[in-house]
C-alpha cells in the first residue's frame, strides 16, 4: 500500500497509496479528496500510522518526505473505528455521520441527480420510479453475503 523498499539493491517502488499521494501532492491548484473505504485493518491502519506524522508528512522507507499538500485531503469511510488508534484519530479529522437508517437513500441520490441536468429525468424515471435502487438493497441485503461488507450508503454510493 505503501511501497516497497529491496533492501539488497536499494530500489523503490511505491505502493497505490503512496503513487496517489504523491501524484496529488504535485499539481497545484487541483483539489484531490483521497477515499479510503472499508473496514480498517491494525495492520495497515498501523503502518499509516507509521509512515503518516504528526504534520501531515508522508514519510517513506526510502527516505522520501511528501508533505500533504493544501489542496489534498483524505478521507476514510468505515463502518467504526474499533481498530483505529488514538493516533489514527488525532492525525486524521473525523465526521461521524449515522447510517443509512437515519437518512436512507433518496437524500444521497436527490444530491448525485443534481450534476446530471440534462438527463435528470430519464434517471429519476429509470432509477427511483422503477425502485430499482430499492431493489437492489434488498436483493443486497437479503440474498446475498458479500464478501467485502459495507456501509448501505456506500453501495449505493458506488451504484450511482
Amino acid at each position: 500500500m505503501f511501497g516497497i523498499l529491496v533492501a539488497a539493491t536499494g530500489d523503490w517502488t511505491d505502493g497505490i497509496f503512496s503513487a496517489l499521494w504523491r501524484k496529488c501532492c504535485k499539481k497545484e491548484g487541483d483539489y484531490f479528496w483521497l477515499t479510503l473505504n472499508g473496514p480498517v485493518d491494525t495492520l495497515w491502519i498501523e503502518n499509516l500510522n507509521t509512515v503518516l506524522d504528526d504534520t501531515k508528512t508522508l514519510t517513506l522507507a526510502n527516505s522520501d518526505r511528501i508533505p500533504m499538500s493544501k489542496t489534498l485531503k483524505c478521507v476514510f469511510e468505515m463502518d467504526s473505528l474499533e481498530n483505529a488508534s488514538p493516533a489514527t484519530v488525532s492525525r486524521n479529522g473525523m465526521i461521524y455521520m449515522s447510517g443509512f437508517a437515519a437518512y436512507g437513500w433518496r437524500l444521497l441520490f436527490t444530491s448525485w441527480i443534481k450534476d446530471w441536468a440534462d438527463a435528470k429525468n430519464t434517471l429519476v424515471d429509470t432509477l427511483d420510479k422503477s425502485g430499482v435502487i430499492d431493489l437492489l438493497y434488498t436483493k443486497l441485503d437479503l440474498s446475498l453475503k458479500p464478501v467485502f461488507l459495507s456501509p448501505p450508503l456506500g453501495i449505493i454510493r458506488q451504484f450511482l
